[in-house]
């Protein structure tokens, strides 16, 4: 996917968009950006196969031996089933990430409502600003 995002939605938009009951939805806060290592919600499927919307951390952690561990976000999609790393994921433990914009690794433009044209950036304390591209 990617490796900034945003979710400004309520929960009530949410579980309405992606059918989710009542009683399989957490409380959530819309969230302006989500990094890498960040809680995020998802939609996955439950033990019983029903759809509940629950908080995940964004990410995959890669263990390397003699290396840090590091986080990881993106994958190819022609390399997605025959990676020893993504594949088992992939095929058991997919989810639906709603998202209200993205912004790409490989460009500073976000795509999304909220900042058409728009670079995103997280201050010292933590807030997100906006400023336009010249």
């Amino acid at each position: 996917m990617c490796n900034l995002y945003s979710q400004t939605r309520n929960v009530e938009a949410i579980r309405r968009l992606f059918n989710v009951s009542h009683n399989r939805a957490t409380s959530i806060e819309p969230q302006p950006a989500i990094f890498p290592g960040w809680n995020g919600s998802v939609i996955r499927k439950g033990d019983d196969g029903e759809r509940e919307l629950v908080t995940m951390s964004w990410g995959f952690v890669l263990l390397q031996p003699g290396k840090a561990p590091r986080g990881v976000t993106n994958v190819r999609d022609d390399k997605i089933l025959s990676s020893r790393f993504w594949k088992p994921s992939f095929e058991q433990r997919r989810c639906l990430v709603p998202a209200s914009s993205y912004c790409p690794q490989s460009t500073v433009i976000c795509i999304g409502p909220a900042s058409a044209s728009a670079r995103s950036r997280l201050s010292h304390d933590g807030q997100v600003s906006r400023r336009r591209e010249r």
